[in-house]
């Protein structure tokens, strides 16, 4: 415990190594899921990058035989601002004391609207390949997966619900936090003879809306992340068909801009969460 408390306190990508197994398991809202202690120093290597000055402090601890929960106050600087949120971890330790896996739990809406109002450090965000911008990573990637051979035909990537999730989460999270930066400017954009400031009032809240499921989409709890696949694919259905129904009474190119997003987004989600069902039905009893 006092290891772990005192990574927190100075934490760098290497502050835990003594702790974590070869083959720890890793869980993880803020980083992408995987497994061992390479892993884990890329990941808070990026946290760093987004957050350079975070520290953690342990506040509270309970065992329940070879599983430790800790909860952790984090406390970081943005644009100049304190951040603060909190987590709780969950270690499951070896009989030589190794940590072989870390599930950590955060509520992850406290921390996205302390940095909406703070468009300084969006860029490092997104830079960052933190949550919500996991996917980003995947979109910039331009290398051969390690292991594959040049010219050899790369693997077929299928559009699983989690991959579908990752991807239109972190699309909704940045049309959302767009939005909210600049309201005006964003429903002027969408219908030009739009009143401001009922426009803006009315951007304001779509991008509530989009940042609300951005985060329920990228929830690490598969269910969860299924819930906001779904509460996408029953929101862009409707505004595409308000599009439709509307078409002729939105100016300029602001029918094109929503609603043929919205329709790639509601089939996106439609066809992930199809597949996700095939495959259980198919999947033996």
């Amino acid at each position: 415990m006092e290891e772990f408390a005192a990574g927190w306190h100075d934490p760098g990508p290497r502050a835990w190594d003594s702790l974590l197994a070869e083959e720890v398991e890793l869980h993880q809202p803020l980083m992408l899921d995987g497994v061992g202690p390479a892993h884990w120093r890329d990941e808070f290597e990026r946290l760093q990058r987004f957050l350079p000055d975070i520290r953690g402090e342990v506040v509270a601890w309970a065992s329940s035989g070879q599983t430790l929960f800790v909860e952790i106050v984090c406390r970081a600087t943005a644009a100049g601002r304190p951040v603060e949120f909190r987590a709780v971890d969950r270690l499951t330790f070896s009989d030589d004391g190794k940590v072989t896996a870390r599930s950590s739990y955060l509520d992850p809406l406290p921390l996205l609207r302390s940095l909406l109002g703070r468009p300084s450090v969006w860029l490092r965000w997104w830079r960052s390949g933190t949550a919500p911008f996991t996917a980003r990573r995947a979109i910039v990637a331009r290398v051969r997966p390690q292991g594959s051979r040049a010219g050899a035909p790369r693997p077929r990537r299928v559009l699983s619900p989690s991959r579908a999730a990752r991807l239109l989460g972190t699309i909704r999270a940045g049309v959302g936090l767009t939005a909210l930066a600049s309201p005006r400017t964003a429903y002027r954009a969408l219908n030009p003879g739009a009143q401001v400031p009922v426009g803006g009032f009315m951007a304001r809240g779509f991008g509530i809306r989009e940042i609300a499921v951005a985060a329920t989409t990228l929830s690490h709890d598969p269910q969860r992340a299924r819930l906001g696949l779904a509460l996408g694919v029953l929101i862009d259905s409707a505004d595409t068909v308000s599009v439709l129904w509307a078409r002729r009474r939105i100016a300029g190119v602001g029918h094109l801009l929503v609603g043929i997003p919205a329709a790639a987004f509601a089939i996106t989600g439609a066809v992930a969460l199809l597949r996700d069902e095939s495959e259980v039905a198919s999947e033996p009893i």
